[in-house]
């Protein structure tokens, strides 16, 4: 319980990651190095923010383990429940926090709450969206700004390590409330001015 980022007013927090930034770290010798700047998916997720929408909160830090330095990490929220009542609003138990596959989950999974919601939302979108009934319909359970500025930053940073991983979308359960997406591991991003 501290005030732990300054751009936010939350000041408890039940679950922090300690991001290593993987690929767009120096420690990664094999996969560029040179091109190391530690700030690609921080800078993601602030520039998410500087377009009015919501975002898991992250600082640098340096960080010691029992006295042993291990280096600068990318402290930041994790995107669950917890977060998302801290955030947003309710308890946690009114969330569904649905995230991409992983190692060891299939995708999309429920990190938190359930996918009905979510699967009401992935009918709508495979049945067309071209009326305005159903682009009304599907306005239930997708918050469009949100979703559309998701999108924008997204593609406009080249990010090649999504659409197909490395996302999570965050609902609360109660009529008309609409899925947001977060940017979540965009490391992978302008790498270069061919990749889209």
């Amino acid at each position: 319980e501290l005030p732990l980022f300054s751009d936010s007013p939350v000041a408890r927090y039940d679950h922090i990651v300690l991001r290593s930034v993987f690929s767009d770290g120096w420690a990664i010798r094999k996969i560029r190095p040179q091109n190391a700047s530690y700030v690609r998916d921080q800078f993601l997720r602030d520039t998410h923010a500087a377009m009015g929408q919501p975002i898991s909160h992250g600082r640098f830090v340096h960080l010691y383990v029992d006295g042993l330095y291990w280096g600068v990490y990318n402290a930041v929220e994790r995107l669950d429940a917890s977060f998302a009542a801290h955030n947003l609003g309710g308890e946690p138990e009114e969330w569904d926090v649905i995230a991409s596959n992983n190692l060891f989950e299939p995708a999309p999974y429920a990190r938190n709450g359930d996918l009905e919601a979510w699967n009401a939302l992935m009918a709508l979108a495979d049945s067309g969206l071209s009326s305005d009934v159903q682009y009304e319909e599907i306005q239930e359970y997708l918050d469009m700004d949100n979703f559309i500025d998701y999108l924008l930053v997204q593609l406009w940073a080249g990010n090649t390590d999504w659409p197909h991983q490395n996302w999570v979308a965050a609902r609360r359960r109660e009529p008309g409330a609409g899925f947001l997406f977060f940017v979540w591991d965009a490391e992978e991003t302008f790498r270069s001015e061919n990749r889209t």
